[in-house]
């Protein structure tokens, strides 16, 4: 028997409500193996979360940073609210906007 896990419809916003909530325009260099990518990030006190809309599964993640090392943890976010309230937990400074 196989169980498949149904993913939900991830949270889809415009460059200008990203830029509007707090989050900055990035673009990743390009090289042999990946092109130029733009994505969308607001820090945290030991990371930062971004947004990358080119994604097919998820498009929100966490980036923690711990000296060298980093982790990037997937996010399941679907909703407005969701995303205000991780940003609350990480003590992140934004702008509310519905």
């Amino acid at each position: 028997m196989e169980t498949k896990i149904k993913t939900m419809e991830q949270l889809q916003l415009t460059e200008s409500e990203l830029l509007e909530i707090g989050f900055k325009k990035n673009k990743s260099i390009s090289d042999e193996m990946n092109e130029e990518r733009v994505f969308f990030k607001i820090p945290t006190l030991n990371g930062y979360f971004y947004y990358n809309q080119n994604e097919n599964k998820y498009t929100w993640y966490h980036k923690t940073i711990i000296g060298e090392v980093a982790n990037d943890v997937h996010l399941d976010i679907s909703k407005k609210p969701e995303l205000f309230i991780l940003l609350s937990c990480f003590n992140v400074k934004f702008n509310l906007i519905f």
